[in-house]
């Protein structure tokens, strides 16, 4: 408790220091009101500032309800000032500001247009990838081949991203225990929870997905791969309005989905809504091997697993908010998903037991697989003052999975001229409740200055009950090693100060701390605390950029952070491959710690990092072990020793003409492990190299073209080896007259080569693993989406820095 009342004690400090600062502006200011003919006031205009030597947008905002606008911190030049707005004339004037000074305009007048437009479509064709200061933007809308697909297999097109769909886990930049965020929201879950979430979830609703992998300090410090931050896709229109979309194709067999989003926004309220709906029938196989060599003889088992099965996928999410009065907003959010996987699976498999002695024979499986979760969340934005702000969330979680499955094993012995039939049940229920509570403050006394702090408190708890019955000769038992009753209770509070200064127009700094205990607290039927951590950590982070010209730009950053162990990694579970090889959990299972440095070169559009990561204690996910007792292969997380990254990324954009632009991004990595949970632990250093190139095509009639392409060299996951994976892709859009829609043609991994295959040797057991699992990525698909409903544009605000995004966008 001390923690926390010296922590409480240095932000309320920081807090009240802060907010007693004026307003430092040593630069020059704009103040203007814009009104009609009649003398009344024009909200929700756009005013922009322009260089008056080449027209590049320096700075854009909109008129606030009182007509008024302002512009700070201005250096001393010749501006072009805009102001515009729909059924009115575009209004123009020269601008000289002086340093020091601030301008009183005189009151801008709009006189309404003879011609006056019904619509203006406001098109902008945003770059695919976009780099900023912490972190790569990837515009999913951007994408032809991104449509019709999952987020989840956007992700796995993306540049860095690595997903295992095996063992639930996404890898970025070469390092595990991403953390997943939308709109903000930090999903703290589990990790199976999220990954089935992001499987099921629409591409169509996502707007663009930020990867950053050195977050700022008012995030949480969960996460030691960094944060994969999702952007859903929503409107700032006056008016009703929203979209829809249809797609159908095949992989194994058929898929298809439905997407729909609605928005409505006028005066004081907003309100929206969306949902979309996936279906997809295919087969996976997998092929499953391992082998001791003992002296003079070689015991082995080999199975191959058919695996059809039928998912269907539900996400709905809902929202409204409401302007109290003009400094206090109070909004809602609810959203939930539910995940329907139903599996017929058979397996061959031949086991070679002892010199004289074998084993061979069929594996029937039926597996249910159903998730269920729902969030909401009340949120209340007060504005204090003209600089500073507070913002409230309270939010509920629950999910709950059901899966039960059923192993029917037929067995013969040839050497014993012996047939054997067994019924493996196994039934797993996990309930998750969660609670969460943050207060930020926010405080931004001029445009070069903002600082922030925060609260947040995090309680989890569940319950994980898994029964595992064998029937053998009609009798049935339960196997006490296998079947468990296990509780958690997790506690993290957390506390957080950051700023972010621009010190002039070439050195911009952000710096935080951010502070987190955490408590867990894991039991059994039969145990009282399996697992009982109490601990505190500072995780401090800064970034720092440098503008050497108007093309050249360095950026640095350091932070660090924490990887938990989720939920399922801690509790005991089971889940069989065959009669010799199962997933469990691991309640020994230690939080990893990771410190890394990174430094970007910037040139126009092209960037290279060079980034080091030291991790202690990383957790290396379903890592193959050998029971010897009772002959079986288990696949459990473990913590490695400690394991260090070099890589370098780079980003190369290449407009080859007005209709044909390319993208490239690679990443090189140099890693060095040791692994900490074997008889005889090893060091591993290996190299491995990653590209993407995405290539664009602009065709006349409103025609596009998108060929990507993804190549991941051999690399290792704790002690298993991947082999080479790459993944082509192409799409085709045709956008229909009088915006009747666009239609996407879409293929994915055209030559089939996006095919998970593991090796592994652990050298106390001469134990060699193997693993290969084909998830059919090769699909087609044919996606149709259009939007609707009366827009009123209500303003476009413009940030200065987007060069390419203030070229592309077009009034038409």
């Amino acid at each position: 408790m001390k923690q926390y009342r010296s922590l409480i004690s240095i932000i309320f400090l920081i807090n009240f220091g802060f907010s007693s600062l004026i307003e430092a502006n040593c630069q020059g200011r704009i103040d203007g009101k814009v009104q009609d003919v009649s003398g009344s006031p024009v909200p929700y205009a756009n005013v922009l500032l322009l260089s008056a030597t080449d027209s590049s947008v320096i700075k854009g905002t909109v008129t606030e309800e009182s007509g008024s606008f302002y512009f700070n911190d201005l250096n001393k030049a010749q501006y072009l000032l805009s102001v515009t707005l729909i059924g009115y004339t575009k209004y123009w004037d020269h601008i000289m500001v002086q340093a020091n000074t601030e301008i009183d305009l005189p009151i801008i007048r709009l006189t309404e247009s003879e011609n006056e437009l019904d619509e203006v479509q406001v098109t902008a064709q945003l770059p695919l990838y976009e780099k900023k200061i912490d972190r790569m933007v990837i515009n999913v809308q951007s994408s032809i081949t991104s449509a019709g697909n999952s987020v989840l297999e956007v992700l796995q097109k993306s540049p860095g991203v690595m997903v295992n769909s095996q063992s639930n886990a996404i890898q970025l930049n070469g390092k595990g225990g991403v953390t997943i965020m939308i709109n903000n929201r930090i999903q703290r879950l589990p990790s199976e929870v999220v990954f089935q979430m992001l499987d099921g979830m629409s591409a169509a609703n996502i707007k663009k997905i930020e990867l950053i992998t050195t977050p700022p300090a008012k995030y949480d410090a969960e996460g030691m791969g960094g944060i994969i931050h999702l952007i859903l896709a929503e409107s700032e229109d006056l008016g009703t309005n929203g979209s829809f979309g249809l797609t159908g194709g095949m992989n194994a067999r058929e898929t298809l989905g439905v997407n729909f989003n609605l928005n409505y926004r006028k005066n004081k309220f907003s309100f929206f809504i969306d949902y979309s709906l996936l279906y997809d029938h295919n087969v996976q196989n997998s092929r499953n091997r391992f082998q001791i060599s003992n002296p003079g003889f070689v015991s082995s088992f080999h199975s191959i697993m058919d695996r059809p099965y039928k998912l269907t996928t539900q996400n709905v999410r809902t929202g409204l908010e409401w302007e109290l009065n003009s400094n206090t907003r109070i909004g809602s959010i609810l959203s939930g998903f539910q995940r329907h996987h139903h599996m017929f699976a058979s397996s061959i498999f031949n086991n070679k037991i002892t010199a004289d002695s074998s084993r061979y024979g069929t594996i029937k499986i039926e597996e249910l697989n159903l998730w269920n979760h729902f969030t909401s969340n009340i949120h209340l934005i007060h504005k204090i003052n003209q600089h500073s702000s507070l913002r409230l969330d309270l939010d509920y979680n629950w999910s709950k999975n059901n899966n039960p499955s059923d192993y029917l094993i037929n067995s013969n012995y040839p050497e014993r001229q012996l047939s054997t039939s067994e019924i493996i049940d196994v039934t797993k229920e996990t309930p998750i409740h969660m609670k969460v509570a943050g207060l930020d403050y926010t405080l931004h006394p001029s445009d070069a200055f903002k600082f922030e702090a925060g609260f947040k408190g995090t309680f989890s708890n569940f319950k994980n009950n898994v029964e595992v019955l064998f029937t053998q000769n009609e009798r049935t038992s339960r196997n006490e090693e296998l079947s468990i009753l296990a509780y958690l209770e997790e506690n993290v509070l957390a506390g957080y100060v950051s700023a972010e200064w621009t010190i002039n127009e070439f050195s911009q700094i952000i710096g935080g701390l951010r502070f987190e205990n955490t408590q867990t607290y894991i039991s059994t039927a039969t145990e009282k605390g399996v697992v009982d951590w109490d601990f505190g950590n500072f995780f401090p982070s800064i970034f720092y950029r440098r503008v050497i010209d108007n093309k050249f730009s360095l950026n640095f950053s350091y932070s660090r952070r924490i990887e938990r162990p989720n939920f399922n990694d801690l509790a005991p579970f089971v889940f069989f491959v065959d009669p010799n090889s199962f997933f469990s959990g691991n309640p020994a299972l230690l939080p990893a710690k990771i410190n890394g440095v990174k430094t970007d070169i910037n040139f126009k559009r092209a960037s290279m990092s060079l980034e080091y990561s030291h991790i202690k204690d990383p957790i290396a996910p379903f890592q193959p072990e050998f029971d010897s007792l009772n002959s079986r292969q288990v696949f459990r997380s473990q913590n490695l020793d400690y394991q260090k990254i070099y890589s370098i990324n780079l980003s190369l954009p290449w407009i080859i003409t007005d209709w044909w632009d390319i993208q490239l991004n690679t990443g090189s990595f140099y890693t060095q492990l040791r692994t900490a949970h074997l008889e005889e632990n090893k060091n591993s250093n290996f190299f491995n190299f990653t590209a993407n190139v995405t290539h664009n095509f602009k065709l006349p009639h409103d025609f596009s073209v998108e060929i990507t392409g993804l190549y991941q060299s051999k690399m290792n996951w704790g002690i298993w080896q991947f082999d080479p994976i790459s993944n082509l892709n192409v799409g085709f859009q045709k956008k229909l007259n009088n915006n009747r829609g666009t239609l996407r043609l879409t293929f994915d991994d055209i030559f089939y080569n996006n095919v998970l295959d593991l090796t592994s040797f652990i050298p106390e057991y001469n134990m060699s693993s193997l693993f290969v699992l084909d998830r059919h990525v090769q699909a087609v698909r044919l996606n149709y989406t259009r939007n609707f409903g009366n827009k009123k544009l209500r303003g476009v605000k413009i940030k200065s820095g987007s060069e390419e995004l203030q070229k592309r966008v077009q009034t038409n």
